[in-house]
């Protein structure tokens, strides 16, 4: 272990603390906005802080295991993202990787969120973000049972919370 790798699970630690702590800062700030204001600061901010947590708690066993030497080094490992399963590209464990390229990644994540604007602007939001996490999920999964299930939780909950609970039109 040299001095650079130490150095950056420090920064991954440092940077989800902050990140939990800007979270809470701003869930805490909605709480002096008005009963109607402060719903949907709240209704996103506390998942969202949750799953910063949950995130934060993670990443701090990841390094206590990565120091005694029972997992590999962060830096070492390079997930598949889900525009190399959605592109057919390799995971990137080669340096002559496909999404070595930057352009690549930049044009895949705005061919995706383009797709997402049409659809909502053909469908309407309600139905164009499931069916997006659907697609997604489909790609990088393949289990019909948990695309399934994850897309219709998506259109209930987006139901319940903007359609009923906040009277708006999506």
């Amino acid at each position: 272990m040299n001095g650079r790798e130490t150095g950056l699970l420090g920064y991954a630690v440092l940077f989800d603390v902050l990140l939990l702590i800007v979270v809470a800062v701003l869930l805490l700030d909605s709480g002096s906005l008005g009963p109607q204001a402060r719903l949907v600061p709240q209704v996103v901010g506390i998942p969202v802080l949750a799953a910063t947590a949950a995130l934060t708690v993670f990443d701090l066993r990841r390094v206590r295991s990565w120091r005694q030497g029972k997992a590999e080094h962060p830096s070492e490992r390079k997930p598949p993202t889900v525009e190399t399963v959605a592109l057919g590209l390799s995971d990137g464990d080669d340096e002559d990787s496909e999404l070595g390229n930057g352009a690549t990644r930049q044009v895949s994540l705005a061919v995706w969120s383009v797709g997402l604007l049409l659809m909502g602007w053909a469908f309407g939001f309600l139905v164009a973000i499931p069916i997006s996490l659907g697609i997604i999920l489909w790609i990088v999964t393949r289990s019909l049972k948990l695309t399934l299930t994850a897309t219709v939780i998506t259109w209930a909950v987006l139901f319940l919370v903007f359609v009923q609970l906040l009277r708006t039109a999506l």
